[in-house]
């Protein structure tokens, strides 16, 4: 993302989400915001983060306009703070929210206090012109049994490709698992498509995200994400930022619940399934 080269950034794990045209420090454990421009990754969904974003409570809403930059959708928009939240009434916000690749969005603004213009605003609608987002690189799957790594690579370009035909082939009907539930007519697939009509998110192309993670061996099956065998509490920030929304919201003190797939030391894959 582009800004303009004289402005200064917090440092640390700060650095790249908050921008003045002046040197700054970021006071330690403070809830510090409202710079000249603010980039704020949001792991929740997109929708939710809108939802908190237009809340009628805190904020009103002076513009909402639909955009599409560099291929992600999102709004434009123009708060004004009622006073009922952490921000001061009349506290003007400027900026956009866009949606992210593999879920989450992010919010680039720029904030003026009660009684100030919002000098930025181009330097806002630049940044967001010029944003790219990159996923983390799909981990190396060396020292995978040859079997596992073929069942591996052959699912994840199934996956990307949405070859519902070369998945099906990959199925053993008495062994694979897909849900916690009674099996359903029309067996994994016909689930998966009731479940992407029913949530929005596709668990196809969920397969093809978990597939990209690292993997760990747990009681003889490899299985991805490396969260599966993971206790409450174990996994690091870095961690959890991999996962992303592949962790359900609230269920972080119970450990991973999301969706996971396991091949067997044979190459035969045995679940991808979700909840508990």
């Amino acid at each position: 993302m582009q800004y303009p080269a004289d402005w200064s950034t917090a440092t640390a794990q700060l650095a790249c989400r908050f921008f003045e045209p002046e040197p700054f420090t970021v006071p330690a454990d403070s809830d510090f915001g409202g710079t000249a421009l603010e980039v704020l990754p949001q792991e929740q969904p997109f929708d939710t983060a809108l939802a908190g974003l237009i809340d009628t409570r805190f904020a009103t809403t002076e513009v909402r306009e639909q955009v599409t930059i560099g291929g992600h959708r999102g709004f434009r928009l123009e708060l004004v703070a009622t006073g009922e939240g952490l921000s001061e009434k009349g506290t003007q916000t400027y900026g956009y929210l866009l949606r992210r690749d593999g879920g989450g969005a992010i919010v680039i603004q720029t904030t003026a206090q009660p009684g100030e213009t919002l000098r930025y605003r181009s330097i806002v609608d630049h940044a967001a012109s010029t944003i790219a987002f990159f996923a983390p690189e799909p981990v190396a799957v060396s020292g995978l049994p040859e079997p596992v790594a073929q069942t591996h690579a052959a699912l994840l370009a199934a996956a990307e490709a949405h070859d519902e035909q070369a998945l099906e082939a990959l199925i053993e009907p008495s062994e694979f698992r897909y849900t916690f539930g009674e099996d359903v007519p029309g067996g994994a697939l016909a689930f998966w498509r009731t479940t992407k009509e029913q949530t929005g998110t596709d668990p196809i192309d969920t397969l093809a995200r978990v597939l990209k993670l690292p993997y760990v061996l747990s009681q003889g099956l490899f299985v991805w994400p490396f969260a599966y065998d993971k206790e409450p509490g174990e996994m690091s920030e870095y961690e959890l930022s991999l996962l992303g929304d592949l962790m359900p919201e609230g269920v972080s003190d119970v450990g991973y619940l999301g969706w996971r797939a396991a091949i067997r030391p044979d190459g035969r894959w045995v679940f991808f399934i979700a909840g508990d």
